[in-house]
């Protein structure tokens, strides 16, 4: 399994969000010198019910969440491919382009062999971990 991290593209680091400011801690992520809230926001929940996932809610559903946690000075947020067939990272990513700046968030995600039955999947069977 490889793990992606998406960072700001700015260079002020600092969550946007006035309320958020006086009330969340952030850490360092790393050393990268960005400033994260210590809770990460998992998605695996989020991308709508599938076979696999029958409890996860809609992306109707998913949004407040999201942007309850944008509120509260989370700007910290996991998903991965596997997640209801990626259909978490397409909830994610559209919830935090509409409640977010890009600079004022870290989105990680993960990808995993074997996430849909497709031709091209068969390519990544000797993929490293980066």
């Amino acid at each position: 399994m490889g793990t992606f991290v998406l960072l700001p593209t700015g260079s002020d680091c600092l969550f946007h969000h006035p309320v958020a400011r006086n009330t969340m801690d952030y850490i360092k992520f790393g050393n990268t010198g960005l400033l994260v809230s210590p809770i990460c926001l998992g998605t695996m929940s989020y991308g709508g019910p599938t076979k696999q996932f029958s409890w996860a809610l809609s992306e109707t559903d998913s949004h407040p969440f999201i942007q309850q946690a944008l509120e509260l000075g989370i700007n910290f947020f996991d998903t991965a491919n596997v997640y209801n067939e990626g259909n978490s990272e397409k909830v994610v990513g559209q919830a935090l382009r509409d409640f977010a700046q890009r600079d004022d968030y870290v989105l990680a995600t993960k990808f995993t062999v074997g996430t849909r039955t497709r031709p091209s999947r068969k390519r990544w069977k000797r993929c490293t971990t980066w």
